[in-house]
């Protein structure tokens, strides 16, 4: 870790005007093509939020549909075999900095070689210096400009696989059963299939999936989609804690009906209570480990 690259996101705004590049640098990891793409975004008031290069590259930036036009960026990741890209709504991990509530959204690719990786971010420096914008994905982002605090709970996720297959996922934190009823009936009506792939039994995070091998088809289907959500949704934020499953959700909560200063000590209480459950389960394990080398497992027996 340095002075600006390390677990927690930075507010820009927090940063020294003269010191900007130099955390952008270290930002980057040593990525030439990362640092231009960071730079661009910098000198064109694109804010990021995290970022790696290399290998599997991605980059987060902070969703400000009133200060710039993200399509462009959206446009020419989901036109790369092996692109993702997550439309988080709510914001993310509370632990993470000032502005974890904050909308955003993640670019990233499956690249494993670095030359290649650079080839798509080289890409997306092009498309922010050239103020490139594409109008075919405006209504992906209305529909996360209409969500924002509703509390929903919702985020997006759009995948360009290396076989050629566009797949367009509504997912759900953790939520309960009413919340869920409602999305699913929601989302069913509207051609949307649930996906539980990869998802625990138990779990209570819901997944709703379209797909094409068309992109063309995908951007229709989405466009249709958004309209009839934002026609169609009706569903008020959740106002009981107990129904609350999901820590994002109740922190943004708890965030809104607190005062500053008795957030912040709530949320140190939770972030103590995670710090005690993570380490009672390395003791249970190291002790688990202990046991099992005390224990003479008896070869098995042979016959003469």
């Amino acid at each position: 870790m340095s002075k600006y690259n390390h677990i927690k996101s930075i507010p820009i705004e927090s940063i020294p005007k003269e010191e900007i590049y130099t955390a952008i640098k270290e930002w980057a990891e040593g990525d030439e093509s990362m640092e231009r793409f960071l730079i661009a975004c910098y000198e064109k008031g694109i804010e990021t939020t995290g970022c790696h290069a290399g290998a599997r590259p991605y980059i987060g930036i902070k969703y400000e549909k009133i200060l710039y036009d993200l399509s462009g960026i959206l446009s020419t990741t989901i036109n790369i075999p092996g692109a993702r890209i997550h439309m988080s709504i709510d914001g993310g991990n509370p632990f993470s900095g000032p502005d974890w509530d904050k909308s955003y959204i993640t670019v990233g690719f499956d690249e494993i070689y670095q030359d290649e990786a650079d080839q798509q971010i080289d890409k997306l420096t092009s498309v922010v210096e050239q103020n490139i914008s594409n109008e075919e994905w405006s209504s992906l982002i209305n529909l996360m400009d209409f969500f924002l605090n509703k509390e929903s709970g919702l985020s997006f996720r759009l995948i360009h696989t290396k076989n050629g297959e566009y797949i367009f996922k509504i997912e759900s934190s953790a939520i309960c059963e009413e919340r869920y009823i409602y999305y699913n009936d929601l989302f069913s009506a509207l051609g949307m299939s649930e996906y539980r792939e990869g998802i625990p039994k138990d779990s209570k995070r819901r997944e709703w999936k379209i797909n094409s091998n068309n992109l063309n088809e995908i951007q229709e289907k989405i466009k249709l989609l958004s309209k009839e959500i934002i026609n169609r949704y009706d569903l008020k934020p959740e106002v009981e804690e107990e129904k609350m499953l999901s820590f994002i959700t109740l922190a943004r909560y708890k965030k809104k009906n607190l005062s500053p200063e008795k957030f912040e000590e709530w949320l140190q209480e939770e972030r103590d209570k995670l710090d005690r459950e993570m380490h009672r389960a390395i003791m249970i394990k190291r002790t688990v480990d202990t046991l099992s080398k005390l224990v003479e497992i008896p070869e098995e027996k042979k016959d003469d």
